[in-house]
């Protein structure tokens, strides 16, 4: 291992003692590290060093989603969706993001419930107007929350 792989991999330990990341987050955070070396790794050195946190299971994709699921996602009443678009953003594929949600057992309709409990403790959704309705919809869908789901709910509660 060359003096800059080492650099590297003590870099990915300090980073990852700091909080949980992605294998795609730390690829890019070596990767513009490594731009700052007199003598800069090679791609394959890269690699080496992204596998062998893999191999010691310090990197771990699903790990990271099931994470995220059980604490931001949860705390955030994110829907599908949102989840789908932030776990994309940092690098994550949608096959194994859509994947982890089955496996999680996820319940939207139970997350979009919690949503609206918190955002309107007081209110009386029996008569809701269409514009309150509206407003409910919208924000639903801005949190991720599929048409179907957020349909089906708006009718359950005015009931």
């Amino acid at each position: 291992m060359s003096p800059t792989q080492k650099k590297l991999l003590e870099y990915c330990y300090y980073l990852l003692g700091r909080c949980r990341y992605t294998t795609m987050e730390i690829h890019r955070k070596i990767k513009r590290k490594n731009t700052a070396y007199i003598e800069p790794a090679t791609t394959d050195q890269l690699k080496e060093i992204i596998d062998y946190l893999l191999q010691k299971n310090y990197l771990n994709d699903q790990e990271y989603i099931s994470l995220y699921l059980e604490g931001p996602a949860q705390r955030k009443s994110l829907g599908p969706n949102r989840i789908k678009a932030e776990l994309s953003r940092k690098g994550l594929q949608f096959d194994l993001v859509k994947q982890q949600l089955t496996l999680n057992n996820y319940q939207e309709i139970l997350h979009a419930e919690n949503f609206l409990a918190k955002k309107y403790p007081q209110q009386n959704f029996q008569t809701l107007d269409q514009k309150t309705r509206s407003k409910i919809f919208r924000q639903l869908y801005s949190r991720g929350f599929t048409t179907s789901t957020i349909s089906q709910l708006l009718n359950y509660i005015e009931r």
